[in-house]
């Protein structure tokens, strides 16, 4: 995963710049990228692992790496390339789901860190001023694919290209972007035949339609319904319930940072068997689960595993805040419901009734346990604003996820959380 500066004078018998050599030839339209080729401005990392969350995690770092270690200049253009395991042999369909699932998890961090409270992910994208965002940094993306509709698009290792928005920026600013604009578009209809369909100046349209190579004039919505609708906010002292395929994965954002999210679950196929906070406390031998672990049912069953945590610290041994938590504790409070009342609400759009629920998995929740006299604590929330957890479901579930109602919980101020649900499809272990 290590950024690699590609050096044609260097290494000409490096695989990659090979095959980059043969997409970039003679009669390749970007004038630019052969430029920055033949000077050894292209640089790139390889990923490691077929799990989309570990995949974007490398995103990120490499992005990183790249930023600190070859920051942008004003006089030289420079792009970095991401090369994506395990899709060669894979259609260009099922690629392009993948990149668009790491599209929109890289997305829905950002948004989760950064954003106005007002606006939401599909607003955002659908902006004809939208750019992506990775790490505060701007980038316009390309997907390379070896069966991509766009000729110039064909790369025989499938990569995500990232260039810096500010290097068209400084472009523009220099007087030379309209015509080497105008020069790839001529290039590229002789090239391939046509322009790209889905070309456009940026702030006529939503940058995210060129990403991938596919035509989206005759496809209403997309990409935008397929991202937007997998991300959902759930606002301060309320909640919601999802239905999750075995093989999905679903990630909690603490957007504000310090606020608490009650998790429960139930077996989508049998009602009966649920989330248990005692068996999970059991087979982990431990209070504080993090990376790695497993959320057992009540018929000692994985129902989740964590597999991305950047907090570390969660509760397994409170109940769902309720009314009569407000009644006990918070004296002169306004009646509220509570986690629980709002976990029950959910439930019943997916059948299941309930008059009480037992301990729940407290995302974020911050319980502190004296060794000596057992006594417990509750502190503000580790969390900072943009951490998140990602869980991948080991059965088909329906999950209920709450914005914790409890001032006590929650630094004193309840909040929004937010949540991302990605399919199994995104995950490049299917296309194996």
């Amino acid at each position: 995963m290590e950024v690699q500066k590609l050096d044609p004078n260097n290494i000409p018998s490096d695989r990659n710049f090979s095959l980059l050599s043969e997409l970039i030839c003679e009669d390749y339209p970007c004038v630019m990228a052969q430029a920055m080729l033949k000077k050894g401005s292209i640089f790139e990392a390889q990923g490691k692992s077929s799990c989309p969350v570990k995949l974007s995690q490398q995103i990120r770092r490499s992005l990183a790496d790249f930023e600190r270690n070859y920051p942008s200049t004003e006089t030289e253009l420079q792009t970095f390339i991401f090369y994506l395991p395990g899709l060669s042999n894979a259609s260009f369909e099922k690629s392009e789901k993948v990149f668009w699932g790491l599209v929109g998890r890289l997305l829905s961090e950002s948004h989760s860190r950064d954003t106005s409270p007002s606006q939401n992910l599909e607003d955002i994208i659908r902006d004809p001023n939208f750019s992506l965002k990775v790490n505060n940094v701007e980038y316009f993306l390309i997907f390379l694919h070896p069966k991509s509709p766009r000729k110039a698009r064909r790369l025989a290792q499938p990569a995500i290209v990232f260039n810096r928005f500010s290097q068209f920026e400084s472009l523009r600013d220099e007087g030379v972007f309209e015509m080497i604009k105008k020069q790839i578009r001529e290039r590229d209809k002789s090239y391939s035949g046509s322009v790209n369909p889905m070309v456009a100046d940026h702030g006529e349209s939503s940058e995210i339609l060129q990403y991938s190579g596919r035509d989206y004039s005759s496809e209403s919505g997309c990409p935008f319904q397929s991202i937007a609708k997998n991300f959902q906010t759930i606002p301060p002292r309320s909640g919601m319930a999802l239905k999750i395929e075995k093989g999905d994965f679903l990630t909690v954002f603490d957007p504000e940072g310090e606020q608490v999210s009650d998790l429960f679950c139930f077996n989508a196929q049998d009602r009966n068997e649920y989330f248990s906070s005692g068996r999970t406390i059991d087979y982990n031998s431990k209070l504080f689960l993090g990376e790695g672990d497993y959320l057992y049912s009540s018929e000692s069953r994985k129902m989740l595993k964590i597999m991305q945590d950047d907090v570390g610290r969660h509760d397994l041994l409170l109940t769902p805040c309720s009314s009569d938590t407000f009644k006990l504790l918070y004296e002169g409070e306004p009646f509220h419901r509570g986690c629980q009342g709002n976990l029950i609400a959910a439930f019943k759009n997916y059948d299941i009734d309930l008059q009480n629920l037992p301990s729940a998995f407290n995302i974020f929740m911050n319980v502190t346990v004296d060794s000596s006299s057992g006594q417990i604590e509750v502190l503000a929330p580790k969390s900072k604003p943009g951490d998140k957890i990602t869980f991948q479901a080991q059965m088909d579930l329906i999950v209920g996820l709450t914005a914790c109602s409890a001032p006590m919980s929650n630094a004193g101020v309840c909040k929004k959380i937010n949540f991302l649900h990605s399919q199994k499809d995104s995950n490049l272990e299917v296309l194996r």
